[in-house]
């Protein structure tokens, strides 16, 4: 006996509800076992935020976008804490980027990732700017406070001292993420 129509339209919501759980749930895993392995071969070597964000890129297949995406700034190790909640960062702009912003479908929008280090130890700062710019057509499905603006805007602060600015124009995004450099001078993100 077939299914009445309203229950399979129910079963079929369900079904789609459920594997977009599953690609939300998995994406975040998958950045972090990323990082994990990075860290691991890591012992005799920092993870520099150019490597993170490399691997980052890499992992959504880069290539395909071309000349959409460029991505620049100096030598800069991290420190073991900061790197996995750093990851997921550049991970979740990255999806939201694909998704909404300047790499989804044919926009012709454009992602530029650069960092550069302010100051001197004590005080000095490594920042990361990530700007995209063509995202007119996708900017209001953005604009809500999802899991990656949480994670920017409260969970970086919180847990790697970071200082976050996260700014939805009308075509385009700009995040800075500032992280304390290490004491000794090393460019690493502080504790």
């Amino acid at each position: 006996v077939p299914l009445r129509p309203d229950v399979e339209g129910a079963k079929a919501a369900q079904g789609h509800a459920l594997a977009a759980f599953q690609r939300r749930f998995n994406s975040p895993l998958e950045a972090l076992s990323r990082v994990q392995s990075l860290l691991s071969r890591a012992d005799d070597e920092p993870i520099t935020l150019g490597a993170l964000v490399a691997m980052e890129l890499e992992a959504i297949g880069s290539d395909a976008f071309g000349d959409r995406i460029t991505f620049s700034g100096p030598e800069a190790p991290l420190r073991k804490s900061a790197v996995e909640m750093l990851s997921l960062a550049i991970h979740e702009l990255l999806t939201n980027a694909i998704k909404y912003g300047a790499l989804a479908g044919q926009s012709g929008g454009l992602l530029s990732v650069t960092w550069h280090i302010e100051g001197t130890p004590p005080d000095g700062r490594l920042v990361l700017d990530w700007v995209e710019c063509g995202i007119a057509a996708q900017a209001k499905e953005a604009r809500r406070n999802g899991y990656g603006r949480t994670l920017i805007e409260e969970a970086l602060p919180y847990s790697i001292s970071a200082e976050t600015k996260f700014e939805l124009g009308s075509d385009g995004l700009r995040c800075r993420i500032s992280l304390p450099l290490a004491p000794n001078g090393a460019g690493e993100a502080a504790e």
